[in-house]
């Protein structure tokens, strides 16, 4: 019997990311080397689907189908002084962002479409491309 697709998200998961984002150590490995080439692809075809909120950053992750600071278009070199996580944004069970972030049309449309769970359970980086997101 073969490893399943799953079980192989669930190893280069465990093995390479914390909290959805590449650990920045070195790794002995053949297959770390070939994928970190292609991480700004697995990124760009992921989405953050909201638990907790706390494993998700508010500003350069995708829980909103694009980045908050890419919706914003928010400079590059600014993107490090943006620390917060999502669970420091929710409010009494909902998502609230700086007036001037919602100001955007398209942001506040994102934001109002997220359904933000009522028991607390753990983010989930999903692929964009699969039903399952697995």
């Amino acid at each position: 019997m073969g490893v399943t697709d799953s079980h192989w998200a669930a190893l280069m998961h465990h093995r390479f990311l914390k909290h959805g984002t590449p650990l920045q150590h070195y790794f002995q490995s053949s297959v770390w080397t070939d994928i970190k080439e292609h991480m700004s692809t697995i990124s760009s075809n992921s989405i953050w689907i909201v638990g907790t909120g706390t494993n998700i950053k508010l500003w350069t992750d995708n829980c909103l189908d694009m980045c908050l600071v890419d919706l914003l278009n928010i400079s590059p070199s600014l993107h490090t002084k943006f620390r917060a996580s999502v669970a420091d944004e929710i409010v009494e069970g909902a998502l609230s962002l700086p007036a001037a972030a919602l100001a955007v049309p398209e942001v506040a449309s994102r934001v109002a479409s997220i359904v933000l769970p009522t028991a607390p359970l753990p983010d989930t980086l999903s692929w964009l491309h699969l039903s399952d997101g697995k």
